[in-house]
């Protein structure tokens, strides 16, 4: 044989013995990936860095609702989006952000002329199946309804796919048990702008045992500035659903395999717990967004980071499981044993 033959031989060979592994250093970052359920979410309120949004309506009147929000200014979906971006920024600067929002509502007619609008859960389902179709598990909600049939089909789906539901819980303080609070799984935020624990709990006509009832709360100050729309400061529960739901999320990059309730309990972490009594009542509720807290959270994170990957690292090398593999196919190893033979001539 030749030596341009024995060449080619000898590469064939070397190529299957020892394929290049790519290192994980040249890797590209995992995306973190976070679902807001709101208005018209096609942009942020600032400009940010490898972040991307992908927005999608779920109604005919959902479109045209997103092109009054635009002339009004109203741009509520743009802000809580905006709202999850600063916070997770706040943790973690450099790994990029996918953003997938849906609009569910439907635009209704008021008796004074005006539009109001209307939530279907039907649609918020079909939009949580979306969103998990794109690797979400982080989904931050923004509306409040009576629906309770709806509601528990809605957090069905979500627990069968695995998602986590931030819900804000109400500013407004009307009674009555109303989704999140209906829901035991949705992880409850309420807003404790100006020193108040959440207007509904200030003022609230028995929306504080709705609280008691929802089983997990988190307390932030949802103060969110608009930038580009505008120099107020916007609060409200809408803002701290989103932000505590950037803790969520941090959690899911370290620890990607928890569920629901013990990734309640890692963004505890980052919170310190308060006691608010109202009617007789007790109610634990846990403030996030002390900068020490912050501190011990992304640390406790970092070290569950670690400890996954000393887990991994102890997993059998792609060495070792080539040597329990079984022998290689017939065509590849004569291949080989030419090739050995073409180089001792």
């Amino acid at each position: 044989m030749d030596g341009g033959m024995k060449m080619m031989a000898l590469t064939a060979a070397m190529s299957m013995a020892a394929a290049p592994v790519p290192s994980s250093a040249q890797a590209k970052p995992e995306p973190v990936r976070v679902g807001i359920m709101d208005l018209k979410a096609d942009r942020m309120t600032y400009r940010e860095k490898d972040v991307s949004i992908e927005y999608r309506t779920f109604t005919p009147e959902g479109e045209k609702e997103g092109r009054e929000a635009q002339e009004t200014g109203d741009d509520h979906g743009a802000v809580v989006a905006s709202a999850f971006v600063r916070q997770y920024r706040s943790l973690d600067r450099t790994s990029p952000i996918e953003i997938y929002a849906a609009n569910p509502f439907a635009l209704v007619k008021r008796n004074d002329g005006g539009h109001g609008l209307r939530l279907d859960f039907r649609k918020g389902k079909e939009a949580i199946e979306w969103m998990h179709q794109k690797g979400v598990r982080i989904v931050v909600t923004s509306f409040n309804s009576s629906d309770q049939p709806g509601a528990k089909i809605f957090m069905d789906r979500a627990e069968e796919l695995g998602m986590m539901v931030f819900a804000a819980y109400s500013n407004d303080r009307s009674s009555g048990v109303v989704f999140p609070a209906s829901d035991y799984r949705a992880i409850s935020v309420v807003d404790t702008s100006k020193g108040k624990i959440g207007l509904n709990l200030v003022k609230g006509s028995g929306r504080e045992f709705d609280a008691a009832k929802a089983g997990v709360l988190f307390a932030m100050d949802g103060g969110v500035p608009q930038e580009s729309y505008g120099p107020t400061v916007l609060v409200g529960s809408s803002f701290t659903s989103a932000k505590a739901a950037a803790y969520g999320a941090y959690v899911l990059r370290s620890s990607p395999d928890v569920g629901h309730d013990e990734l309640i309990e890692k963004v505890r972490i980052a919170s310190r717990p308060m006691a608010v009594s109202r009617s007789g009542e007790s109610l634990a509720i846990s403030y996030i967004g002390d900068d020490a807290t912050d501190r011990r959270f992304i640390e406790a994170m970092r070290v569950a980071s670690a400890g996954q990957q000393r887990v991994a690292a102890s997993s059998p090398s792609s060495e070792a499981v080539q040597k329990a593999a079984p022998a290689a196919p017939k065509r590849a190893a004569a291949m080989m044993a030419f090739a050995a033979q073409s180089a001792s001539r």
